[in-house]
């Protein structure tokens, strides 16, 4: 019994201490960085390929391709409308999703989301439709984006908030209730 006590005792230091360097390590490291920063977005440093294109049509500014190393093959793509280059995001809400949207001959799931209340930047999130796996695509790219609600850029990740949003805006189609 005294055995026992001993391996139970140890248990519950190693326990603190690695708890405890956890949390240490956690405070200590180094705060994210945008790798491209725009007024209201930014696009953290990790893909491995950013591509930015003008938009040929009046709807978006730019269309933004960007592929992560996990899955180079299969990029994001970020419509981007011209309110979204002036001022700071002020809130972050889901405006729709869609499993199957055709854009380019191709179909996405679109995340339809806005980052100003005033309705200037309703950005467009495109993963791959044919992922099994709807949450792996968002958290591996949209996990990339965040909203700026300050000069820092402190706001949220978007791939956590739409996530959340999402599955809250599909319970209430279902329903037939109203999104708040």
């Amino acid at each position: 019994m005294n055995q026992l006590a001993k391996l139970i005792k140890s248990f519950l230091i190693m326990s603190v201490l690695i708890i405890s360097v956890g949390c240490v390590s956690a405070k200590s490291a180094p705060p994210r960085v945008c790798e491209i920063r725009e007024s209201v977005w930014c696009v953290y440093y990790g893909p491995i390929e950013i591509i930015n294109q003008l938009s040929k049509t009046a709807e978006y500014r730019s269309v933004w391709t960007v592929r992560g190393d996990l899955q180079p093959d299969k990029p994001f793509i970020i419509l981007e409308p011209r309110g979204c280059r002036v001022g700071l995001s002020d809130v972050v809400d889901l405006v729709s999703f869609d499993k199957q949207f055709k854009w380019t001959d191709k179909y996405w799931n679109r995340a339809v989301v806005r980052l100003k209340s005033d309705k200037s930047c309703d950005l467009e999130l495109l993963t791959p439709s044919e992922d099994d796996e709807i949450q792996e695509a968002f958290s591996n790219s949209l996990g990339l984006i965040q909203a700026c609600n300050t000069s820092n850029c402190d706001g949220p990740v978007l791939g956590e908030k739409i996530l959340n949003l999402r599955d809250r805006l599909e319970a209430k189609k279902s329903s037939g209730g109203v999104v708040k």
